[in-house]
């Protein structure tokens, strides 16, 4: 009897929650049912376990079970496969073409035992999604999970100043907002705000390179998109100073889908002397 695994990438999703979440689990039918464990998401750069068990439920000894996994190659960075039952073998396969072969194979499997296969993946990149599905050749159904990848944790880091810090009454004056990726993966879905006192009034608002802002009363709101690792993003907020001496403080801040290594630089206050 020989089982495998398949892993295909499938159409990309959107996340907000990295890492390993709640498991999953999907079981065929049959005198040998296989069964697919696995988390709902793993995050980029991260590991996770995929376990496939079959059971012998027929009266007789199977021997020579091969239970196997192929998937697409260049959907994950790596792998590894390995069985908690005694006297199984494992290899991880050779790679062909864009698909990879490991396998574990037990030379005997008496009735009413199991067969467990664990594999470990990590994802290549940060999405799309991973579809596995099991099946053999006796034809018993072919139980699916769909493991969703979701972006890996970066560091989102916003600094700020005021150009001048010391403005006139009545002046306009500017705040710079630098808003950069300091991490390893792609900051997905970002975006900045920011409230102005109302002692002064805020005019435009801009982003660049790239990015879409509003203003609704003193507050600006950007929607930044994705950044890549070691990239920023220069937001500017013009704003008319008070026509009276003031002395406040602006506070920017920005978040991202990612989970922050380093969440404490996600936000900055800028103070200004209207003189």
């Amino acid at each position: 009897m020989k089982l495998g695994l398949m892993l295909t990438m499938i159409g990309s999703m959107s996340l907000v929650h990295p890492g390993m979440a709640s498991a999953q689990t999907s079981t065929s039918g049959g005198n040998m049912p296989m069964t697919l464990t696995g988390p709902d998401t793993i995050a980029a750069g991260s590991s996770g376990l995929v376990t496939v068990t079959v059971v012998n439920n027929t009266t007789g000894v199977v021997t020579s079970e091969d239970l196997g996994i192929q998937f697409a190659s260049n959907s994950v960075q790596s792998f590894s496969v390995s069985s908690p039952n005694a006297g199984a073998t494992c290899a991880n396969g050779d790679t062909r073409g864009v698909n990879a072969a490991p396998q574990c194979i037990l030379s005997e499997l008496l009735p009413g035992a199991s067969f467990v296969v664990n594999v470990t993946v990590v994802p290549n990149g940060s999405g799309p999604a991973i579809q596995i599905f099991g099946f053999d050749n006796r034809n018993s159904g072919s139980p699916t999970i769909t493991v969703a990848v979701a972006p890996g944790a970066t560091d989102l880091q916003i600094t700020g100043t005021a150009l001048p810090g010391q403005p006139q009454r009545g002046i306009t004056y500017r705040y710079q907002f630098l808003v950069k990726n300091n991490g390893n993966f792609a900051a997905n879905n970002v975006t900045f705000s920011s409230t102005i006192p109302s002692v002064a009034t805020l005019q435009v608002d801009q982003a660049d390179p790239s990015g879409t802002c509003t203003i609704n009363g003193n507050v600006a709101a950007c929607s930044l998109g994705t950044i890549a690792h070691g990239q920023q993003v220069r937001v500017t907020l013009w704003v008319l100073a008070p026509n009276a001496p003031a002395t406040y403080t602006t506070t920017g801040q920005a978040t991202m889908d990612n989970v922050d290594t380093q969440p404490g630089n996600n936000q900055v206050g800028v103070t200004v002397q209207v003189r």
